[in-house]
């Protein structure tokens, strides 16, 4: 299926150059990139247009793996292996998430680092507690960023306030 979306377009082809195209379109055909253009070429002359109007169109990052009551843990413990880093760092923290207040706190100062860094969209751990999950699936929807998040489902290897039993 080709599609074409006109807006305000900037990206960059390599890390020093941006490029802009005022009223530019893109040219999308089976869900991919295939041109971006001032003009419309005459093979595409009749393929639909979605107007964005003034809005500003730009590339987004997809991070397809991460835990977001985790991230206050980024760049500690680097020193030890798996098992060990969850079970001084990660397990402890993420049995804080079972406090709303807590998990509001942290999950939207979460939301807010991956605005920062031009994440768009991603697919998100949550911890063990269903109500926090939720928590940040509300969370999420208020942002304008899209998701995919799982809450954790843990039976072994994690401390008793995480796990679950999977009858």
């Amino acid at each position: 299926m080709e599609k074409i979306i006109k807006g305000n377009i900037i990206y960059t082809k390599d890390k020093d150059q941006f490029e802009l195209f005022e009223n530019g379109y893109i040219i999308v055909e089976e869900g991919k990139v295939k041109l971006v253009t001032n003009e419309i070429p005459e093979l595409y002359q009749n393929v639909p247009i979605e107007d964005m109007g003034n809005q500003l169109i730009i590339p987004g990052f997809v991070d397809l793996h991460v835990h977001g009551s985790q991230w206050i843990n980024t760049g500690i413990g680097y020193s030890k292996e798996l098992i060990p880093w969850l079970n001084e760092y990660t397990f402890p923290l993420e049995s804080n998430f079972r406090d709303l207040d807590y998990a509001k706190e942290n999950y939207s100062k979460f939301i807010d680092d991956l605005w920062k860094a031009g994440t768009t969209r991603a697919c998100i751990y949550a911890t063990s507690h269903k109500s926090a999950t939720k928590l940040l699936i509300d969370l999420f929807v208020k942002s304008g960023l899209g998701a995919f998040i799982g809450k954790v489902n843990m039976d072994r290897n994690s401390i008793p306030l995480l796990m679950e039993s999977t009858n």
